[in-house]
């Protein structure tokens, strides 16, 4: 399962799901690879990326 999948879940909107919901419907996974996602999604989030115009 992508680290995507799984950002995916939990960010659903007003209903995404909680870490237990996931491991109940996953339980192949465990909670410190739900934690490693969201350690992965931080520290992509704090590169700092800019978008140039091009003429």
């Amino acid at each position: 399962m992508s680290v995507q999948t799984i950002m995916e879940f939990l960010g659903a909107g007003d209903s995404g799901d909680s870490i237990e919901e996931i491991l109940e419907q996953y339980p192949s996974l465990q909670q410190e690879q739900i934690y490693a996602c969201i350690q992965f999604a931080v520290k992509l989030m704090g590169n700092h990326y800019q978008v140039n115009k091009t003429a």
